[in-house]
């Protein structure tokens, strides 16, 4: 039996410009989200549906920050299926991170 496997990039919270910014991701009802304790995890393919797909993902999260935007850019040109931005996830390297403080 062949099972669904699906992929996630974990990355840390600090990429999204403050706590306001991951509600908004939560409560976007155009993307699908899940959220949890520590963090959420946002599926990054239902907004890229157009025939053009690297223009439509800079397009699509153009109301998120621009490190929400870089993450989303790094799921669709490596497969990612879901983001999931948790307090514990790496920061990734080259992409935009924000200080709540």
């Amino acid at each position: 039996m062949t099972m669904e496997t699906q992929t996630i990039l974990v990355a840390s919270t600090a990429h999204a410009e403050s706590d306001h910014e991951i509600a908004a991701l939560n409560s976007d009802l155009g993307i699908v989200t899940m959220e949890y304790d520590f963090g959420i995890m946002v599926y990054t393919w239902n907004h890229c549906i157009n025939d053009d797909p690297d223009d439509s993902v800079e397009r699509a999260w153009c109301k998120y920050s621009k490190g929400i935007q870089q993450l989303m850019r790094i799921c669709f040109d490596n497969g990612y299926e879901w983001l999931r931005l948790d307090c514990d996830g790496d920061i990734v390297d080259g992409v935009q991170t924000y200080n709540w403080r």
